[in-house]
């Protein structure tokens, strides 16, 4: 762009010289020193466009000039150039220094002096310079507003007279658009899956923008829209937002509104969103811009799959702060059950489990409806199952919100609603375990980094084994020193650093999960459930007869020997979380009292052969009529027994678990005087009165077993059991879920 100044001046030693400022190439040199050329009609001034001026300076004075100062008037509101170049008669380009102003109208102006114009009398010719700079457009050079073009004014100042010529480039409006939208998925405060619309509306033009107008599908409810910080003034009719604040060239406006989704997802659980806004901005002028954006939202991915893990607990224990529920949908304080934490775990669709890392949440679990009204009843997190798990995770329920649940099927298909566990026939009972939701409608979501997925449910089991009245549990020792004085029942002494882990139903996954807080480790003894199964037939009996019988670990008694008999059925468990069952990497010392009639010397001295027999594998996990197939196929170990002042004392390895134990000792008969004191004088009184778990037989002597138990393996195997009779009480039919993924851990 080219400022094509013109004027004569007289030089400073003649009045009659004159200095005569053209623009070149296009306008010729005139007298009208007002003249405005437009050089761009057709073309468009941007904000950094550059433009390049040249001012022409010839003499015609017919004289030589010396000094001759040019000044050159902007209405340019950018920074001007210090430093422009000058050319005489084509020559050699050199340098001016220039130095800006601004004067009391807001214009620009500087001087810039050459120092010698010369003139060819016999030519007829002066010399003539050519000052050339160039500018970047700014902005700003549009204001005021109702300006339409930039001005360059440039004259020759040389004695007297002066003359000026003026360069003028019309702007060109020419409104442009930059628009993108983006969405987000989220829950909103009241319990409905929405996504959260941003877009954002940029100038790019060269003209103020006096108003938008968006069209949007998806509009409804609040729309905010602001200019940085400060609110923009805006309408919203059905679908269409109108703007009437203006956006100047090169400011940005952020247009902010929820849509609630009411798509259904595919039957794969994935869903897309794909939304379009159409903008149009407006000059003062009238000239218009149009542009669009396209955003498509995920807003599910897909299915997880939320299985719940398999746990087997004894009754008596303390319960979880969870709770179950019946068909009616009413919840029983898990506590008072002595039902445990439940757990779970989650995959995502491409098969990756879930992980808790840094003992942060993994995911968030909301219910959410695409209904009206608030129904955000439910937010919990998914967190490591007693704080230690990656894989398996509990619900934990955010302040104010009810605890997730569980429901509890029994095996006749009926949802359990009574808090009572009776073992009758069986000695235990499996339920199905399955995550309660609500209200029918209402849809459980989980969100995990940042992506929302349907959730897939894989229902697990909780197998409850009863217990009698008498059952006990005492907190597991690290030494002998802790055990507690006069107890009448056996206490267990496990390493410092044993690791303990839960069982899981099958018994093939156990050594899974860790158990981290061990403060209630507990070993819980109990007598064994008496149940008949055949005619005059009892289960203590049955047992008695595995060994005694022609071929078994001891043998027949002999005639002149009496064996006294005492049963326990023992099982490591969390008492905390509903007596869960649990297993070691550590072999474990049992120290079983002393009967009543035998002492410490006693056995010291010779008088009784001591032998601890273990049922492996004999859980209570089957009904009454199977027993005596598990009792045949359960195998015997025989432990050597060492007296200690604190109790006899065995060794369990690892590897055997625990089930039923009895302890049996034999003595001579020759003359009842030197026999301890038993029931009805059979040799050997029990520590209580349960005459079937305590019983003296006449059997034959055979020779010593030593343990046959196998070395321990590196896995922890689960704990044995026997039945039992009685009514435990489950007290809790209505569980609630924590937030976990339920790894195969429980045996």
């Amino acid at each position: 762009m080219t400022a094509v100044p013109e004027a004569t001046a007289v030089p400073a030693e003649s009045d009659q010289s004159a200095a005569e400022v053209t623009e070149e190439p296009t306008a010729p040199a005139t007298e009208d020193a007002n003249e405005t050329t437009d050089l761009s009609a057709e073309a468009a001034m941007l904000a950094n466009d550059a433009s390049t001026y040249q001012v022409v300076v010839t003499n015609a004075s017919s004289a030589p000039l010396t000094g001759v100062v040019v000044r050159d008037v902007t209405s340019a509101k950018g920074m001007l150039p210090g430093t422009v170049s000058l050319q005489i008669n084509g020559g050699a380009v050199t340098s001016l220094t220039s130095s800006w102003g601004t004067l009391s109208n807001g214009n620009q102006a500087v001087n810039w002096t050459i120092p010698s114009l010369d003139y060819d009398l016999e030519e007829d010719k002066g010399d003539t310079a050519i000052i050339t700079y160039s500018y970047t457009v700014v902005g700003d050079d549009r204001s005021p507003e109702d300006e339409k073009s930039l001005t360059n004014n440039a004259a020759a100042l040389a004695g007297t007279t002066q003359g000026s010529s003026r360069s003028t480039h019309n702007f060109v409006e020419v409104p442009a658009l930059d628009v993108t939208k983006t969405g987000t998925p989220n829950v909103s405060e009241t319990g409905i899956m929405q996504i959260s619309y941003t877009v954002n509306v940029t100038n790019t033009g060269n003209a103020a923008l006096s108003q938008m107008v968006l069209n949007d599908a998806k509009f409804k409810g609040a729309v905010e829209v602001k200019k940085g910080d400060t609110a923009m003034s805006a309408s919203l009719n059905g679908t269409e937002l109108t703007v009437s604040d203006s956006l100047a060239v090169g400011e940005t406006m952020t247009v902010t509104y929820n849509y609630e989704v009411t798509e259904e997802a595919a039957a794969d659980g994935t869903l897309t969103v794909t939304n379009t806004v159409d903008v149009t901005g407006t000059t003062a002028a009238g000239a218009t811009a149009t542009k669009s954006a396209t955003a498509e939202t995920e807003v599910y991915a897909g299915e997880v799959e939320l299985k719940l893990a398999p746990i087997v607990i004894y009754t008596g224990g303390d319960g979880s702060n969870q709770a179950v529920v019946g068909d009616d949908g009413e919840m029983v304080d898990a506590n008072e059950a002595g039902l445990p934490t439940f757990g779970m775990t989650m995959t995502l669709p491409d098969n990756t489990p879930v992980t808790v890392e840094d003992n942060e949440a993994a995911a968030e679990l909301y219910d959410v409806t695409s209904d009206d009204g608030e129904r955000a009843n439910f937010k919990w997190s998914a967190v490591a199952y007693n704080g230690n798990a990656t894989v398996l995770m509990q619900l934990t329920p955010e302040k104010g919100t009810d605890a997730a649940r569980i429901k509890l099927i029994d095996d006749k298909g009926n949802a359990v609603t009574s808090d009572e566990f009776s073992v009758e026939d069986t000695l235990c009972q499996t339920y199905d375990t399955e995550l309660y939701v609500q209200e029918e409608g209402t849809q459980i979501i989980a969100e995990v980094n940042g992506k929302y997925y349907n959730i897939h449910y894989e229902n697990s089991t909780l197998t409850i084994r009863g217990t009698t009245p008498d059952a006990k549990t005492n907190t597991v020792a690290n030494d002998a020193s802790q055990l507690k004085p006069d107890v009448d029942v056996p206490q267990a002494v496990v390493p410092s650093d044993a690791s303990y882990y839960y069982v899981s139903g099958n018994g093939d996954n156990s050594g899974v999960l860790k158990v981290e807080d061990t403060s209630s480790v507990s070993l819980l003894v109990d007598e064994i459930v008496d149940q008949s199964v055949e005619t005059d037939q009892q289960y203590v009996q049955m047992m008695k007869d595995k060994v005694e019988a022609d071929g078994g670990v001891l043998g027949k008694v002999p005639a002149d020997t009496t064996r006294t008999w005492r049963f326990f059925y023992m099982d490591l468990v969390l008492a905390n979380n509903g007596n869960a069952v649990l297993t070691t990497d550590k072999d474990v010392t049992i120290y079983w009292p002393y009967p009543d009639g035998v002492t410490y010397q006693d056995v010291v001295d010779g008088k009784y052969d001591v032998k601890v027999l273990h049922y492996t594998g004999l859980n209570r996990n089957y009904a009454s009529d199977a027993f005596a197939t598990e009792l045949n196929d359960c195998r015997m170990a025989v432990y050597t027994v060492t007296p200690t002042e604190q109790g006899l004392c065995f060794t369990v390895p690892s590897s055997d678990g625990f089930s039923p134990y009895a302890l049996v000792y034999q003595a001579s008969t020759k003359t009842p005087e030197e026999n301890p004191g038993t029931d009805e004088g059979n040799g050997g009184s029990s520590d209580n009165s349960n005459s079937n778990n305590n019983q003296t037989t006449t059997t034959s002597n055979t020779t010593e077993s030593k343990a046959t138990a196998p070395a321990a393996t590196p896995a922890p195997t689960a704990a044995s059991i026997i039945p039992q009779t009685a009514t435990a009480c489950l007290s809790a039919c209505c569980l609630q879920w924590p937030a976990w993924q339920w790894l195969p851990w429980l045996r």
